[in-house]
């Protein structure tokens, strides 16, 4: 049998979700506004449109993930506070997201994905390479391999006509105007060709 579960390869995760990814994918002039540190800035993808990319390079990038696991205290005199600031004056800590939550703005990352797969497919289907260790929003599903030397042969596979065909078989068209959903649940079930 030439076709595998994609899970004996790979683990599959929607893409990082914020209730409020408009403050948490900060756009690149936003960080260097509030002087923002780097150490709590990381590459980050928060939309499919205008990010189709085969190879996702650190220059496709227009905006970083917003990333503090600190308390207030230790952030004092930072820009990464006076950002937590203006997020207070929008009212993020009220958002349902974030009510009880005593540090409303500590978001850890996780391991940046292999793969990246948009949620919702239009003209073109595209599976990324994330080359640019991008930490993506809830829009994209993501592919952390098992074996890093399968990153090639899987990509591959999802941008090839079996792998579409595959994907548009487990996707739903929920969406109007003919884009096709594909969430992880959906790229779980997918059998791919062992690489």
């Amino acid at each position: 049998n030439k076709l595998l579960p994609l899970r004996l390869f790979a683990e599959v995760n929607e893409g990082k979700p914020t209730g409020a990814n408009d403050f948490f994918y900060v756009k690149r002039e936003i960080a260097e506004k509030f002087r923002i540190e780097k150490r709590y800035l990381l590459p980050g993808l928060m939309r499919p449109r205008g990010n189709n990319f085969l190879e996702l390079l650190p220059e496709h990038l227009d905006r970083y993930f917003f990333t503090v696991n600190e308390e207030r205290s230790k952030l004092k005199g930072t820009g990464a506070l006076s950002y937590i600031k203006y997020g207070e004056q929008l009212k993020m800590p009220s958002g349902s997201t974030y009510k009880g939550k005593p540090d409303w703005y500590r978001f850890g990352a996780r391991e940046p994905a292999d793969l990246i797969l948009p949620c919702g497919i239009g003209d073109r289907m595209y599976c990324s390479l994330n080359k640019a260790r991008a930490i993506s929003s809830n829009s994209f599903t993501e592919i952390r391999l098992k074996d890093k030397n399968h990153a090639e042969a899987i990509w591959a596979f999802f941008n090839s006509s079996i792998g579409w065909l595959l994907i548009e078989l487990n996707g739903r068209s929920a969406m109007g105007g003919g884009m096709l959903k594909v969430d992880p649940t959906d790229i779980r079930k997918i059998q791919i060709i062992s690489p």
